[in-house]
């Protein structure tokens, strides 16, 4: 008797560590799921070189999400004639290897006071990212994950974690504990489940561990007005 309850109780035992175990492993963050939606994006001289480039990510069928800085600066070296009026974008293909370009995007609309600016091109065949709700339950230290173009480079993925998390005051950012540098303006930070949490916009000068977010109730309700 006492034999089969100890049978019982590690078979009970033994299904719900299984259990525990898919869900976590159903929640792990991929990052072959960002190939088809995170972009470089960037502005060319007349001869042909790169003169400025961030990171974006496409938010619906038209429209891709970066940094309102990236923009200003674009608008800044357009007025100057230092570059041409194309905005490039660099992105994998349908294989996840094969960098592809394209052009044609256009500058819709820009929010200086929370950096973020909103690129447009209608169908350009990028796969919208998904969004978290909120950050309610996320916890402090929990890890997430940063994808974009630092330096200049296609594509990089690096994890970190949650340093401070929105408040929900009119004005509060979202700061991680994450490796960036330039070129990473306008990359997305997705938690572990593949969600979309913050966009990283800025990081201390001379120190690269530290990343300065706009949360998701901003990207959400800016993408969302006219």
């Amino acid at each position: 008797m006492i034999k089969k309850l100890l049978v019982a109780m590690l078979c009970l035992l033994t299904s719900c560590c299984s259990f525990n175990s898919n869900l976590s492993h159903s929640q792990k963050f991929d990052p072959n799921s960002t190939y088809s939606s995170v972009v470089k994006v960037f502005a060319k001289t007349d001869k042909g070189e790169e003169a400025l480039s961030g990171s974006a990510f496409a938010v619906n069928k038209d429209g891709l999400l970066t940094a309102g800085h990236v923009c200003v600066g674009i608008i800044a070296l357009r007025t100057l004639n230092i570059i041409t009026h194309k905005i490039y974008i660099n992105y994998y293909s349908a294989d996840g290897q094969t960098v592809l370009e394209t052009s044609g995007f256009k500058i819709k609309k820009i929010d200086k006071v929370n950096d973020m600016c909103l690129l447009v091109k209608h169908n350009h065949g990028l796969v919208p990212v998904r969004f978290a709700k909120s950050l309610d339950k996320m916890r402090l230290h929990d890890k997430v994950f940063i994808t974009g173009s630092p330096l200049g480079l296609f594509q990089t993925i690096e994890f970190g974690t949650l340093v401070i998390k929105d408040d929900g005051s009119p004005k509060h950012y979202v700061i991680l504990s994450i490796v960036a540098a330039p070129g990473n303006s306008g990359s997305p930070i997705f938690n572990e489940n593949g969600d979309v949490i913050s966009m990283l916009i800025a990081g201390p000068a001379g120190f690269n561990h530290i990343g300065v977010c706009v949360p998701v109730r901003f990207l959400v309700g800016f993408i969302g007005k006219k």
